[in-house]
């Protein structure tokens, strides 16, 4: 093994630090550890995700915790009007090109991917509305086993810094689902006094 700091011979104090540096620099024995790489990297879409992110958004707006806080005659209603909506979305709408339709000014999408695998963990968009300096967070979605990362925050605090960063003063949402209005309030978001499920969020 190497020997430790206290049973080095006695030197002179400039040579002792020098073999204490060096000692130091040597994989697994010196005291810094290398910074650990962040688990979840942030970045924009490729067109490469395209499917994925598709598959992912579509299982994510089916999910139970979108439709539960609504009552029974609602859930009916949203059980036919939601597979119309998602369809033409993904056929007809933004989400048959994310790529495209998210890299016009104004727009953007980004996806989080497992630092070390690149597996897509995630999506989020920002899509400029017709209300001058305001854009809407949209299309958001986390993949089941990748729950209980902080990919939504990860995913909503880039949403925050991109819209600043493009100039837009104000970020609306709107999600009936049950745990987004914790996301949002993490964001400095707050829910929308005319409007039940949108929350708005002040980028000035």
């Amino acid at each position: 093994g190497v020997t430790s700091s206290s049973a080095l011979p006695v030197l002179p104090c400039q040579c002792r630090e020098l073999a204490m540096d060096f000692l130091n620099s040597l994989p697994f024995i010196g005291k810094a550890t290398p910074p650990k790489k962040d688990p979840v990297t942030v970045r924009l879409i490729k067109d490469s995700d395209t499917a994925e992110v598709k598959r992912m958004w579509k299982e994510g707006f089916y999910a139970k915790e979108n439709f539960e806080n609504y009552p029974m005659w609602a859930r009916v209603l949203f059980g036919v009007l939601v597979p119309i909506f998602v369809n033409y979305s993904l056929y007809f709408g933004d989400m048959a090109n994310p790529l495209k339709t998210y890299s016009e000014t104004g727009n953007a999408m980004f996806v989080a991917e497992d630092t070390e695998t690149k597996e897509v963990l995630g999506c989020v968009a920002i899509g400029k509305t017709s209300e001058d300096g305001v854009v809407e967070f949209k299309r958001l979605s986390v993949s089941d086993k990748a729950r209980r990362r902080g990919v939504g925050v990860k995913l909503g605090s880039e949403v925050i810094k991109t819209a600043k960063q493009l100039g837009y003063k104000k970020v609306w949402a709107m999600s009936g689902n049950r745990v987004m209005p914790i996301l949002f309030k993490k964001l400095g978001m707050e829910p929308a006094p005319d409007t039940r499920g949108k929350f708005v969020g002040d980028l000035s």
